[in-house]
Formats: structure tokens, C-alpha cells, sequence
């Protein structure tokens, strides 16, 4: 019997689930966040809708888990048009932390099981979903959309805080290893590195800027990209709503902004 390919990752994705929910469970310390994005170019909208979740296993050690999803929607006046709506790849990794407080540091290592697929024909419509969502984010944390591609990340953040300010500075180093041939065999390194600033009110509202940049190191010409993002945050009790502005400032993704909506839970004793 030939199972589907959503069917086919159905069992990993019960395993780590299995894994996550009983170590977040027992945590005080947790923080549950969806992210929506949302673009358009011409006749085509696009979203990709990403779960985040951060349990505290120990003082020191935090369990992170980030799944995506990708829906294209073509628009046609010739009854040609199309929807895509395929699983983003799930990242699963531990991070070593500091201690709270007005300097705080991160550092871990983790994977992201390969999810995302493309046919086994020449799969026009996922090359162009999964490119979409690789768009939306100005190409940051690509492991999550890259499909057919095993992501081995390593990610590190350090920030300084005080009652009125927040500045950040946030980087990952990451592999891209191929277990299906579908766009290639080789693989693919890259680094990323984002600076915020953030004024903040109370500790209840946060409005700042990010400037980040993405580097493909293993592909020849230019293969970097730069974006720019305004941003702000309203907390309420243990809920938090933000958004965020999109705005790539050079090629290959120039003038293809996007809107981010996000809402997060956090627990009693979360961050």
C-alpha cells in the first residue's frame, strides 16, 4: 500500500509531539505564540502560518519548537487559477539560557525534521508555495520552508533590557541536507543575523525596529538579502498581540513588504 506524503509524516510528527507535551506540561515556565503572515504579488496571495512554543524544562535548559505552514492562493480569469497548502518543515531544539534580568543570553542547537516535500513530477505549484513563504520572512529561519532538506541549526541570542528600552541581537548558523533529490543533492550552508531595538511602556506595550540579513555562504553570486521591520507589541495579563511590517531592501525580494500578526500565551512564570 502507497501512503500519501501527508500521511508519511504523520507518525514523526506524533513522536515529537509525544516527546514536547509532557516536558512543556510540567514547566510553569512556557510561552505558546501563532504568527500569520500575509503577502501578495500580482494575481497571488500567500500566507504562512507559523506555531511557536518555548517550555522551560529547567533554570537553565528550554525546549523550543517551531512548526510552519504554506497557502498559496492564484488568482485566474480564465478558470486557471489554484490553491497550495502544504506542511512548512518542524523544528525541534534545546537552548541553553541566562539568567533574567537587565542582560540575558541564549545559545542551543536543534533540527528540523524534513516535513515539507515537493512531488515526485516536476511540482510547479509547491516550488512556487514554499518560495512564497521563504518570501514572507525575507528568507529568515529558511529551514523551516526549505522542502526535502533535513535543517541542523544553531542559533544564539544575547539582549540588554531596562524598564523603558530592549535591544536584541539575534543569530543562527544552519545546514540544509537533502533526503529527497527533488532541487538538488548538495548542501546548502547559511547565516543570519538580526539587531532590534524596542522602546518600551510599563512592560505592557513595546514599539522598535529590526534590521536583519540573511547569507546562502554555498551558492555563488549574490544569495544574500536584507530586510527592515517596524514593530509593536500590546500585553495583556498573560496574552500578548503584536505586529510587524515586513520590508525586504535589496534584491532578490525588493519591494515585497508583508504584515505579521501574532498572538502569544505565556505561564504564570514565562518571560
Amino acid at each position: 500500500m502507497c501512503l500519501s506524503r501527508r500521511a508519511r509524516r504523520w507518525p514523526l510528527v506524533a513522536v515529537l509531539w509525544a516527546v514536547a507535551v509532557p516536558l512543556g506540561a510540567q514547566a510553569a515556565d512556557w510561552r505558546a505564540e501563532v504568527e500569520v503572515p500575509f503577502g501578495g504579488s500580482d494575481a497571488r496571495w500567500f500566507t504562512a502560518p507559523t506555531l511557536r512554543g518555548h517550555y522551560g524544562l529547567s533554570q537553565r535548559w528550554r525546549l523550543r519548537t517551531e512548526w510552519g505552514f504554506v497557502g498559496s492562493i492564484q488568482q485566474s480569469q480564465g478558470g486557471n487559477g489554484w490553491s497550495q497548502f502544504e506542511s512548512g518543515n518542524l523544528l525541534l531544539a534545546f537552548n541553553a539560557r541566562g539568567p533574567k534580568g537587565g542582560f540575558s543570553w541564549s545559545a542551543g542547537a536543534g533540527l528540523a525534521a524534513p516535513l515539507a516535500e515537493l512531488g515526485s513530477e516536476p511540482d510547479r505549484r509547491g516550488r512556487i508555495a514554499f518560495g512564497d513563504a521563504s518570501t514572507l520572512q525575507g528568507l529568515w529561519d529558511l529551514w523551516l520552508w526549505a522542502p526535502d532538506r533535513l535543517g541542523v541549526v544553531a542559533p544564539a541570542t544575547v539582549g540588554l533590557k531596562s524598564s523603558w528600552y530592549r535591544v536584541e541581537l539575534e543569530g543562527a548558523a544552519g545546514l540544509l541536507v537533502p533526503v529527497r533529490q527533488t532541487i538538488g543533492s548538495g548542501l546548502d550552508g547559511l547565516g543570519q543575523l538580526r539587531l532590534a531595538a524596542s522602546l518600551l511602556a510599563r512592560e505592557t506595550a513595546e514599539v522598535g525596529a529590526q534590521l536583519q540579513g540573511v547569507v546562502l555562504a554555498t551558492r555563488p553570486g549574490d544569495q544574500g538579502q536584507v530586510s527592515v521591520a517596524g514593530f509593536a507589541r500590546l500585553q495583556v495579563g498573560k496574552v500578548t498581540v503584536g505586529t510587524r511590517v515586513l520590508i525586504p531592501i535589496d534584491a532578490p525580494l525588493t519591494s515585497r513588504w508583508s504584515l505579521h500578526l501574532s498572538v502569544s500565551v505565556r505561564g504564570s512564570d514565562g518571560d
